[in-house]
């Protein structure tokens, strides 16, 4: 979230709201989830800043000091809920990775996007920087489709070349072949334009709303209500030819926001597709793993294995430290094993940590461990115990890379 005095203003920003946030004696304290650069987590209620320090109280009372250049990301226990728009507006996210949500209207020019967005007032965003107009917010981006794509509401796919986009959508066919249909009959229009990476020193706001802002500066005020300061060309907001907007979205304080910095050099593992799996125990057949949505902060998903089996996950070059907790979700029968390994590039596994699980199991202590130069992959791995392969699932808690460039 902020770092060392040298860094850029976004995260000086962020320390000031944090601090703003500390010291507003009429609001309660809100539970925070604080995810380190050493990949270790931590949780409580934030206490004060002083300086390059973070003070924190956990929730067994006891304060800690954590180094603010320690931190990689900040999220609060309400930060993931993401409310449907009103009716009439709809989520418009662009190729940077920016979420507005926008009360659609006719549009004097048929390659822009035209309307009001929340918190920024009168937007016109060119159809070239729109990856998805929607009704509901999807939890994850999807790789852009080959070509434009509209779904209606009953299921049907219209795909060719978005020629308008407003409160009509007109869509070109391959074959030359025109079709003109009202908005509130798309469920969703995604439109085939390449991602842009945003800048590595980009600090990213989300709030509860289902808005994604990238920051410049931001601001907390006494009541907790905040403010963001962006750049409005690259949002379509009307500006009078000012380089900077800000964001002040209705009814919103900062104790609904997430705030995370695009140069984290943390990868959850739960946000990568496993390349195999394998049963274990005998077993001829296993489920898929499931790569869990995180519902608790910091939001790093969960890798489930609802039955023994072997699943192996190629790491990011450059990984060089992880990290896991272990849980399961069995009953009374539970008892199994559960291990770690990394996969190096000579094919050779490496134990990272074992933990024996059984239905009377207290909470196992994280796998943490230093990965090897050559590491390939990590190897999640369940073994039935004396009971057989039954009520042996797993969650790999929040599994995690540190990757260096």
């Amino acid at each position: 979230m902020t770092s060392t005095p040298s860094q850029p203003a976004p995260f000086r920003a962020a320390a000031r709201a944090l601090a703003a946030f500390c010291f507003a004696g009429a609001a309660s304290a809100e539970q925070a989830a604080f995810l380190r650069t050493d990949l270790s987590i931590g949780s409580g209620e934030i206490v004060s800043i002083d300086g390059s320090w973070l003070t924190v109280e956990d929730p067994s009372g006891s304060a800690g000091r954590v180094p603010l250049d320690r931190i990689d990301r900040v999220d609060v226990r309400n930060a993931g809920h993401r409310p449907p728009p009103e009716t009439g507006r709809y989520f418009v996210d662009l190729v940077d990775g920016q979420r507005l949500i926008v009360d659609v209207s006719e549009s004097p020019d048929p390659e822009s996007l035209t309307g009001r967005a929340a918190g920024l007032g009168p937007v016109s965003i060119p159809i070239e920087r729109i990856r998805l107009v929607s009704a509901a917010a999807p939890e994850q981006h999807a790789p852009p489709p080959a070509a434009d794509r509209v779904t209606l509401l009953n299921g049907d796919v219209l795909t060719g070349f978005v020629a308008s986009l407003g409160a009509e959508v007109v869509i070109e066919s391959d074959s030359g072949a025109t079709t003109t249909i009202g908005l509130a009959r798309a469920r969703s229009i995604e439109l085939a334009n390449p991602p842009e990476p945003p800048a590595r020193d980009a600090v990213f706001v989300s709030d509860t709303s289902g808005s994604v802002i990238i920051a410049r500066e931001f601001s907390v005020g006494p009541d907790l209500t905040f403010t963001v300061e962006t750049d409005a060309a690259a949002l379509g907001v009307a500006s009078n030819g000012a380089e900077r907007v800000a964001y002040k979205p209705e009814h919103a304080r900062f104790v609904s926001l997430s705030v995370r910095r695009v140069a984290s050099s943390i990868v959850g593992i739960g946000d990568l597709q496993p390349d195999s799996v394998e049963p274990t125990g005998g077993r001829r057949w296993t489920p898929d793993p499931v790569n869990a949505a995180p519902d608790t902060p910091p939001r790093i998903a969960d890798v489930f294995l609802p039955a023994p089996a072997a699943v192996r996950f190629e790491l990011p070059r450059g990984a060089v430290r992880f990290a896991t907790g272990v849980s399961h979700r069995g009953g009374p029968w539970t008892d199994c094993t559960a291990s770690v390994f990394v996969e190096t590039r000579a094919g050779v596994r490496v134990g990272l940590g074992q933990r024996r699980i059984t239905s009377e199991s207290e909470p196992a202590e994280p796998i943490e461990a230093e990965l090897p130069a050559d590491a390939v992959a990590i190897v999640f791995e369940v073994d039935p115990g004396r009971y057989g392969a039954i009520q042996d699932a797993v969650v790999f808690v929040k599994p995690r890379v540190v990757v260096r460039d």
